[in-house]
């Protein structure tokens, strides 16, 4: 066998190409930090509604979801039926709280946004969720949180 043919050396150009990709890649994303070009931000309209809820994840994708002031339970969802999304939204959040050893029954809250927009904040961590990015069908399963309260009144 000769030298030549054992050769897995990437050819010169290729190598160079890709190093100017991957240059041009961080010179872009600087400079969109930077200027806020070609950036994308979701601004919070101002609040038209909210209320606080205590919710707490049990086994198997169920959720018990209880007024955070009365403490009366509002509704037990499901696994696998329509608001079963709430499991899944709290359980993503829910994780910020435990790298903070904070309780997993301290309130978040659930807003109706005046341009419509859905959000769910954990008053712990700070994070937010736009309910609204994940489906109408999604968001629709924390909109009959907020029904219920007006149900209540």
């Amino acid at each position: 066998m000769s030298a030549g043919s054992d050769d897995l050396t990437p050819p010169r150009p290729f190598l160079i190409g890709a190093g100017a990709l991957v240059a041009i890649a961080l010179v872009a994303a600087i400079a969109g930090r930077a200027t806020d070009v070609g950036t994308f931000r979701m601004e919070d309209s101002p609040q038209v509604e909210s209320r606080l809820l205590t919710i707490l994840n049990t086994s198997a994708g169920r959720s018990t979801v209880k007024d955070a002031v009365s403490g009366a339970v509002i509704r037990v969802t499901a696994p696998g039926i329509e608001d079963g999304f709430v499991w899944g939204a709290v359980n993503g959040l829910s994780y910020g709280r435990k790298q903070l050893g904070a309780p997993d029954d301290a309130p978040y809250e659930l807003a109706r946004r005046a341009d419509g927009r859905l959000t769910l904040t954990d008053l712990i961590t700070g994070q937010k969720v736009f309910l609204d990015s994940f489906g109408y069908g999604n968001a629709a399963a924390f909109a009959r949180l907020l029904e219920h309260q007006e149900a209540a009144r």
